[in-house]
């Protein structure tokens, strides 16, 4: 197995990260970059820092926070992690690897942390025809049965993909809604599964 000079935490705290992996932040040769957005000006001082030899120890770590890398910071990071430099490691947390390029996903040694909120009604749901969904829904919500809604409006949130954003974010902001609604945003999500 190849070793990787970057590791990638998806859906873990920069704090529990710290913790279990005894990351020492007193370390001169630690540098912590925490951003929502990481943009390509911050990739760039990052890249200049990855070349700087360690002072104490024999590796420096980078650990990098962020929400999401613009894809051009995604590029501009690609050349580091392809050769990385032998006194540099890179620890990266992210909410999830979804919106990652692959070429930079297949530099990355992945730890998915995350615990998926997709429950077994949400699963089941997912491999159903698109008809059988839609006539579920229809039996669901006629019997009211906000346990299973829930659930469904849980699972798809908790794994919609870059393709899903702009459903999930109707979703999360109209799911609390009474009547009618509850069935749409239902069927919004069956059609985009």
């Amino acid at each position: 197995m190849q070793h990787h000079h970057a590791v990638l935490y998806c859906g873990e705290s920069l704090t529990n990260v710290i913790e279990k992996q005894a990351i020492v932040l007193t370390s001169v040769d630690t540098h912590v970059t925490e951003v929502d957005r990481l943009d390509i000006a911050t990739v760039r001082t990052i890249i200049q820092q990855a070349h700087v030899r360690p002072l104490q120890d024999t590796v420096q770590i980078l650990l990098i926070s962020a929400q999401t890398i613009a894809p051009e910071a995604q590029q501009a990071l690609l050349k580091v992690l392809e050769e990385p430099p032998v006194t540099t490691n890179f620890v990266l947390l992210l909410p999830t690897t979804k919106g990652l390029l692959p070429t930079v996903l297949s530099r990355l040694a992945v730890v998915e942390t995350r615990k998926s909120h997709a429950s077994e009604s949400f699963l089941v749901f997912t491999k159903l025809s698109v008809g059988e969904r839609l006539a579920e829904i229809a039996t669901r919500v006629k019997a009211k049965d906000q346990e299973w809604i829930e659930a469904v409006y849980e699972g798809f949130l908790s794994t919609a993909d870059s393709s899903q954003t702009q459903t999930a974010l109707f979703v999360d902001l109209q799911k609390d809604f009474r009547g009618a609604s509850k069935k749409m945003l239902l069927e919004e999500i069956a059609l985009s599964l």
